[in-house]
């Protein structure tokens, strides 16, 4: 039951991505893209994040943060969130996990229904947004296989023993306790400093009046219907059930002080005259344990959870390659114009050295081994974010286009060279210079030169 309901929560929560400023995304697609995490055989680029950050304010103000509230910190949370979910896909793809098809379509039905929209208009979203349906539902997929894998690999191990509920019962009784309480019921007669001394004193009279109709044996709501001058009159003076230190003291005290039954004489508080009468008393104590007995399995369960969760993504990043650089790119540091003399004056002096074949043979093996090294099996769709559609443009087709179509790609020695080939690419396809088969086909083939 807790992890229907949490994959019911994760799947609805995951409109925010689509109901992101339209104009919002577009100005962040024109932010230079870069890689901000490596996750094992897996990055995450700036623009990806931004577009989680975006849908996270849209969340966070839908549920009444204010638009000033402080965001430090948040672009980094939201990073180290990502970071988790990929480590967690990646852990449920080794564990063999899957989700079906049919679970994908019923939670895009559920998005419609709860958001009330239409097919026509969910379409209409995600062509506003550049993404594709396979694309939202690749989103969809990934975070019903994130709570999968939680729920197998830290729900499974979050059990609670009847012993442990037991022992927090004893060692928290004190939270359980009961005050005891009472129900009563009052007449009032207000007294306030607009009174005139006559007014004053013709409302105690009336007070005592009804003082001696209850001793003599009249029913105490029908004169608190008739004469009490408190909200409570229509229900013939009726207070509810009453605790200590919820009303003026000297009413309070008078109240406590009476028996199931019995009626109070004349109390004076700042309000006026009380005639207060006590119709249960019902004495303090332990709450029963089958009645907390709830709440103390989802409190120990919620902490367990917790604990627990914390351990298993603390395995998984010990065993994970994990690399983040969320701040902006350095740019190359000049060397300082002293250093540049002092090197013109050493050159004016010394010969040039003469690097052997050997040394730069064994150079170029060393970088050759750095590019090695760069090379990650990268899923394509997480290289650039969701596609933004710009203002149509009329096709046309330029020497550049057809020479992009025509000519291989030339082999690039970086992972920074991929990406600034793939940037060109993208934007040639925006501007409508080459077809969406072209721009995946040449994506397809620079993505397999990692």
């Amino acid at each position: 039951m807790f992890w229907r309901k949490l994959n019911r929560y994760l799947i609805i929560g995951l409109l925010p991505f689509l109901l992101v400023s339209g104009e919002a995304v577009r100005v962040q697609a024109k932010v230079f893209d870069r890689v901000v995490a490596k996750v094992n055989d897996e990055i995450i680029t700036l623009s990806g994040l931004q577009e989680r950050m975006n849908a996270e304010l849209v969340r966070m103000r839908q549920a009444g943060m204010p638009d000033d509230m402080p965001l430090e910190g948040l672009k980094e949370k939201l990073l180290d969130r990502m970071i988790d979910e990929k480590l967690q896909i990646q852990d449920g793809k080794k564990l063999g996990m899957s989700v079906e098809e049919e679970k994908i379509l019923q939670a895009l039905d559920d998005i419609k229904k709860s958001n009330n929209i239409n097919d026509d208009q969910f379409a209409e979203m995600l062509r506003r947004e550049g993404t594709s349906l396979d694309q939202y539902k690749e989103t969809i997929r990934n975070q019903i296989m994130v709570s999968k894998v939680v729920g197998f690999q830290v729900n499974n191990r979050t059990k609670i023993s009847g012993d442990e509920l037991q022992a927090y019962y004893r060692k928290h009784r004190k939270e359980y306790l009961l005050p005891p309480r009472v129900k009563a019921r009052h007449i009032l007669f207000i007294l306030n400093d607009v009174l005139t001394p006559e007014e004053r004193a013709l409302k105690e009279r009336k007070a005592q009046e009804v003082k001696d109709k209850l001793d003599a044996g009249e029913d105490f709501e029908k004169l608190a219907r008739q004469f009490s001058e408190d909200v409570s009159a229509a229900t013939g003076g009726d207070l509810g059930l009453l605790e200590r230190g919820k009303m003026v003291i000297d009413l309070e005290n008078a109240i406590f002080s009476l028996k199931a039954g019995e009626t109070s004489g004349l109390i004076r508080t700042p309000y006026g005259i009380h005639i207060a009468k006590v119709d249960q008393v019902i004495p303090g104590g332990l709450k029963p344990f089958d009645e907390v007995k709830g709440g103390i399995e989802q409190q120990l369960r919620g902490e367990k959870f917790q604990k627990n969760y914390e351990e298993y993504m603390r395995d998984l990043r010990k065993t994970a390659f994990i690399e983040k650089s969320i701040g902006a790119p350095k740019p190359p540091q000049k060397q300082p114009a002293r250093n540049k003399v002092r090197q013109s004056a050493l050159s004016n002096k010394l010969p040039p050295l003469e690097r052997s074949k050997a040394s730069s043979a064994k150079t170029g093996k060393q970088r050759s081994g750095r590019t090695v090294r760069s090379k990650r099996r990268v899923d394509p769709d997480s290289i650039l974010p969701p596609l933004t559609i710009s203002k149509p443009k009329p096709p046309q087709r330029h020497e550049e286009a057809r020479r992009v179509e025509k000519a291989p790609l030339t082999q690039s020695g970086s992972f920074e060279e991929v990406q600034e080939e793939l940037k060109k690419l993208k934007k040639m396809r925006d501007d409508r210079m080459i077809s969406e088969s072209e721009y995946r086909k040449k994506k397809d083939e620079l993505l397999n030169q990692l």
